[in-house]
């Protein structure tokens, strides 16, 4: 971890949310399941558009991968943060899971987003995109 905090919260809290959300939608175990299901490893990143100290936008995103039945499945979770009122731009998020698409927009400067979860898709990754649109 690089050691930054995003809107406000510390790096270790926001992990632990990111990490406690996805692991509550995993289905449940072989011993109560027919399903198979190994152990999730999940990494946090934190995007920045542009890369300069005034931003316009930004986000922190928690991509998890499993394999589930034989079949690599990837999942992620993001906050979205918009930090300039009144220039008509908003922080986009972008995920590709495989063939699942998914966009979520967000343009309120006073807050960050709520979590955004992608749910599981067959995927051994997911692409993470942040723009200013």
């Amino acid at each position: 971890m690089n050691g930054r905090t995003v809107f406000g919260w510390g790096m270790s809290v926001a992990s632990l949310v990111f990490t406690a959300g996805l692991l509550a939608a995993a289905p449940a175990s072989a011993a109560t399941s027919p399903d198979e299901v190994t152990a999730q490893a999940c990494t946090t990143h934190d995007i920045y558009v542009p890369n300069k100290p005034n931003r316009i936008v930004s986000m922190r995103y928690s991509e998890c991968h499993r394999t589930y039945n034989g079949v690599k499945q990837s999942s992620t979770a993001m906050w979205l943060w918009d930090n300039k009122e009144g220039d008509g731009k908003c922080a986009v998020g972008r995920v590709t899971i495989g063939s699942w698409k998914y966009k979520w927009q967000w343009c309120d400067a006073t807050k960050p987003s709520p979590k955004y979860i992608s749910g599981w898709h067959n995927g051994a990754d997911a692409k993470v995109t942040l723009e200013a649109a």
